[in-house]
């Protein structure tokens, strides 16, 4: 696919042309690593987010970590669940991580490779 029907195909999913422009420019070999996406609210810096996320999940990606504010991890659940991603997506609470802990012997990571794990920001900084 070149890089003009990529954009189509990012248009197509709902994102507007600067959205879908960055999505590719994030997106492509030898981008930078990491990019700070600055607009005001309501202008789709979630949208464009989650469409990165459903990318490397379709290209294959066998375990993500998103990690975000309280008030956007249902809806973050939620979009890349229906992202139509392969891999399963996860929604870890203190319940649910102390379950994964609880589930694998001491010294094994609890985290699951083909995941998608959507876990809050203040629950990631506690120290337990």
């Amino acid at each position: 696919m070149n890089h003009q029907e990529f954009l189509l195909s990012l248009q197509s999913r709902g994102l507007r042309l600067w959205q879908a422009a960055f999505v590719a420019s994030f997106l492509e070999p030898g981008s930078a690593a990491f990019h700070l996406l600055v607009s005001p609210p309501g202008m789709g810096k979630s949208y464009s987010s989650i469409a990165i996320a459903a990318e490397l999940a379709s290209r294959n990606a066998t375990r993500m970590l998103v990690l975000l504010p309280t008030s956007l991890c249902e809806q973050w659940r939620a979009q890349l669940g229906d992202a139509k991603s392969k891999l399963p997506v996860v929604l870890v609470t203190r319940q649910v991580f102390r379950e994964m802990e609880a589930a694998v012997p001491i010294g094994e990571s609890p985290w699951e490779a083909e995941r998608i794990y959507v876990i809050s920001q203040d629950l990631a900084k506690q120290n337990d």
